[in-house]
C-alpha cells in the first residue's frame, strides 16, 4: 500500500495494489474508488483532505475542549517532558555528507519529481524507512 498526498490539490490518494486502474467511480462526492480489470479496488481518491478530515477533527476537538470534556492526565508534567523529549530527539536534524555517482543522482532526482518530494527528503524517507525495518536492502 501506498498512500500519497497532493498539496497543490488537497488531494489524498491510498494506492492499495500496484495494479493499473481501468474504470473510476464517485462512491460519494469527492471519494473515488479505482478498479482494476477484474473489478477488485486499487486506490481510493480522497478530494478536499484537509477540509473534509482534517479541518473536521479540529473542529470536533475543540467543541470537546469547550464543554470541557477532555481532562488533563494526573501525570501531565511528567508526561509532558517525557514527550517533548522524544520529540526533539526525533524532529533534530543532523546534517551529513553523501557521495552519489552523477547518474544515481539524475535518477534520484527524477523519482522526486514523481513523487514531488524533494529528493534530499526523498533520501531522508529511505533512510528512515530502512532503520525502521520497512524497507530491506538487497545486496
Amino acid at each position: 500500500m501506498k498512500v500519497q498526498y497532493f498539496h497543490d490539490t488537497d488531494t489524498l490518494y491510498i494506492e492499495l495494489i500496484d495494479t493499473p486502474s481501468v474504470e473510476s467511480e464517485e462512491i460519494v462526492e469527492g471519494v473515488v474508488l479505482d478498479y482494476d480489470k477484474e473489478g477488485k479496488i486499487v486506490g481510493i481518491e480522497i478530494e478536499h483532505f484537509t477540509e473534509k478530515f482534517i479541518y473536521k477533527l479540529e473542529r470536533q476537538i475543540e467543541k470537546e475542549l469547550e464543554r470541557e470534556e477532555w481532562v488533563r492526565a494526573k501525570d501531565y508534567e511528567a508526561l509532558k517532558k517525557e514527550l517533548e523529549t522524544g520529540a526533539k530527539a526525533v524532529i533534530k536534524k543532523k546534517p551529513i555528507s553523501i557521495r552519489l555517482s552523477e547518474r544515481d543522482l539524475m535518477l534520484l532526482k527524477r523519482k522526486s519529481l514523481e513523487t514531488g518530494l524533494p529528493y534530499q527528503t526523498l533520501i531522508a524517507t529511505l533512510v528512515r524507512q530502512y532503520v525502521e525495518g520497512k524497507i530491506k536492502l538487497e545486496l
